[in-house]
């Protein structure tokens, strides 16, 4: 049996022939390393750091902002939300019937509109029954018919008068007819009585007749949500009558208004709120 080993001392040349190409290698290597200069160095430092934020100025910060609303606004532009004046929203209500409801509106519309608003005129209708207005119309389309400068809206139910407002008017006077009715001996509000107390104005027209006074004293409790806010415009009155009116309800702003046939006419002076000191009106955003 033959015997296979290793001896050190017959491959000892082998051996430091190995280790001297070996170390040859090594400094070869060494040789041809690229040595890295200052702005190799520079470059390695700054891909190291990269990654942490570094100060900067605020002129830096907005120039960023700005690039980035560019961006923004370059891949989906930004919706603006369309504002729209709110209007002088006016409500004139009865509270029996002719107690020349629909001819003080009238006044009312006709005198903002010579004041060079952009005027609509509403009647509003709580229940269904024909249109009063229509028959002095000569352009009515269905919707609206234009005359002294007005807008008419005639025959408006509670579901669709909302849509005058959104329609950029300056002033929307409602016509809202009888505002309660009566049963068994009580008033009850109505749904014309609901949009009244929505107003920011609030106009109530009665006679100065005495059994018209005498209805407001005998219903008085019942009318007092109505009577919060609201003033008066005592129609068919002379000047003892209002002052007799104004000694029964002295809390009650009162207006005297001289009636004459043609409506369209300012010399009531109604319109009262546009002489006094505007107050800033908020805005309706519609997105």
């Amino acid at each position: 049996e033959r015997k296979v080993g290793f001896s050190l001392e017959k491959n000892k040349g082998k051996v430091q022939t190995l280790l001297s190409d070996w170390t040859r290698g090594f400094k070869r290597a060494e040789k041809i390393t690229v040595p890295v200069n200052d702005e190799s160095k520079e470059r390695e430092a700054r891909e190291l750091t990269d990654h942490v934020e570094s100060p900067v100025t605020i002129e830096e910060k907005q120039e960023y902002v700005n690039v980035d609303k560019q961006k923004k606004t370059d891949s989906q532009p930004e919706k603006l939300p369309i504002h729209v004046s709110q209007p002088y929203i006016v409500a004139v209500g009865g509270l029996a019937r002719r107690s020349g409801n629909t001819h003080t509106a009238l006044q009312i519309a006709y005198e903002t509109a010579s004041k060079g608003l952009k005027t609509a005129f509403v009647e509003y209708r709580n229940k269904p029954r024909p249109s009063d207005i229509v028959s002095f119309a000569t352009d009515f389309d269905g919707l609206k018919f234009k005359r002294h400068g007005i807008d008419f809206f005639p025959n408006r139910s509670p579901f669709d008068v909302a849509e005058v407002y959104t329609l950029e008017y300056d002033s929307v006077i409602l016509d809202l007819g009888v505002l309660v009715d009566e049963n068994e001996g009580r008033l009850e509000m109505n749904s014309a009585a609901q949009e009244f107390l929505r107003c920011p104005y609030q106009l109530i027209t009665l006679s100065a007749a005495p059994w018209d006074l005498h209805y407001i004293v005998q219903h008085l409790n019942e009318l007092s949500v109505l009577l919060r806010k609201s003033s008066f415009i005592i129609n068919y009155a002379d000047e003892d009558m209002i002052k007799e009116f104004r000694e029964m309800f002295p809390a009650i702003t009162s207006i005297m208004n001289p009636l004459k046939a043609n409506p369209f006419t300012d010399a009531g002076e109604l319109a009262y709120w546009l002489e006094q000191p505007k107050a800033k009106r908020k805005r309706w955003f519609v997105h």
